[in-house]
C-alpha cells in the first residue's frame, strides 16, 4: 500500500500532462521546448549534485550494475525467441525487441527513483542507469539496423550511436562520479544555479511524459500485449532472478534495480523506429499501454 500511495501523485502529474495537451493547454510550442530543457538542463544538473555530493565508495556498487545489465541481455534474448514464435515480420521484429527491453530511465525511473526512495535511491539509480541507457541504446540500434537491413544510408547507423555518446544525462553522471571519486568542490555560483535547473526536472519531466502519450494510434495487438508483458513483468522477474543469482542483500540496491528494469517502454523508441525505419507505429503503441499499465506494475515490484 505504501508503494502505491507513493506512486499515485507521480503518475497523477502524468495524467495532468496528458489532460493538458488534449485540453489544448501543453501544446507543441511548449511541450518541445519543455522537452529540450528538461533532457539538456534539468535532469543532468540534478543528477550531477546529487551524485558529485555523494562518497564515491558507497554509492558506486558493481554488483546492481551487473544484475541489471545481465537481466537486460537476457530478456533480449527471451524476447528474440517469443518474436520468432509469434512470427513476427522483420520489419517489426527490431521495434518488438525495442519496445520489450529499452525502458524510460531519465524522465520515468528516476522520478519513481527518487519519490519513492528518497535522494539516496535516486543517486544509485542515476549510477545505475547511466550503464543501462548505453547498453539499451546498443542493443536498440543493432536490433532496428539488422532486422530492418539498413544498408543504404550509414547516417541511420551513425546518428543514434552519435546519440549515446553526446547522451548529457550519461555525460552528467560520468563526470559527476570523476568528481565524487575525487572529492572535488564545486563553486558556489555553479552549486546554486544546478540548484535551480534542478528543481524543475522532475515535475516538468513527468509533464512531458503525460504530454507525449497518445491514445489515437494504437495497432498491432497481439505484438503491443507481448512486447508489454515482456517489459513490464518478464524484464524486472529476470532482474529479481539476476538479484538472488548474484546474492545482492542491500534492499535499497534491490529497490533501485527493479525500478529501472520495470520502468515502461521509452519514448525514444517511437523516434528511433521512425529514424531507422522500424515500425513507429507499434512503438507508439507500446510507449503509451506500458507507460498507463506500469501504475499497476510498478507497485507490484516495489
Amino acid at each position: 500500500m505504501n508503494s502505491f500511495i507513493s506512486i499515485i501523485p507521480i503518475f497523477t502529474v502524468i495524467l495532468l500532462g496528458f489532460l493538458g495537451k488534449k485540453t489544448g493547454l501543453l501544446n507543441k510550442n511548449f511541450i518541445k521546448p519543455a522537452n529540450s530543457v528538461v533532457f539538456y538542463f534539468a535532469i543532468p544538473s540534478l543528477l550531477f549534485l546529487s551524485i558529485s555530493k555523494a562518497n564515491f565508495s558507497s554509492t558506486f556498487r558493481i554488483m546492481p550494475i551487473l544484475a541489471t545489465l545481465l537481466a537486460l541481455i537476457t530478456m533480449w534474448a527471451v524476447a528474440f525467441a517469443a518474436g520468432k514464435l509469434l512470427k513476427i515480420p522483420n520489419s517489426s521484429l527490431g521495434t518488438f525487441l525495442q519496445a520489450s527491453t529499452h525502458g524510460n530511465i531519465g524522465y520515468f525511473a528516476l522520478p519513481v527513483a527518487f519519490y519513492t526512495l528518497g535522494n539516496g535511491g535516486f543517486i544509485l539509480a542515476g549510477i545505475i542507469g547511466s550503464f543501462l541507457i548505453i547498453i539499451q541504446n546498443v542493443l536498440s540500434i543493432s536490433s532496428l539496423s539488422f532486422f530492418n537491413r539498413l544498408t543504404e544510408k550509414r547516417s541511420s547507423w551513425l546518428q543514434p550511436v552519435v546519440s549515446i555518446i553526446k547522451n548529457p544525462i550519461i555525460i552528467s553522471s560520468v563526470v559527476a562520479l570523476l568528481f565524487s571519486y575525487q572529492q572535488w568542490h564545486i563553486p558556489v555560483i555553479i552549486e546554486r544555479t544546478l540548484k535551480i535547473l534542478s528543481g524543475m526536472a522532475l515535475p516538468v519531466a513527468l509533464l512531458v511524459i503525460g504530454s507525449s502519450l497518445s491514445l489515437e494510434e494504437l495497432s498491432h495487438p497481439k505484438m503491443v500485449v507481448a512486447a508489454s508483458f515482456g517489459k513490464l513483468v518478464m524484464l524486472p522477474a529476470i532482474g529479481t532472478l539476476m538479484i538472488k543469482f548474484i546474492g545482492i542483500s542491500s534492499h535499497l540496491s534491490i529497490a533501485v534495480v527493479l525500478i529501472l528494469l520495470a520502468a515502461p517502454s521509452a519514448t525514444v523508441t517511437n523516434t528511433m523506429a521512425l529514424e531507422m525505419k522500424g515500425d513507429e507505429k507499434l512503438a507508439a503503441a507500446a510507449v503509451t499501454i506500458t507507460t498507463f499499465l506500469s501504475i499497476f506494475t510498478y507497485p507490484i515490484w516495489l
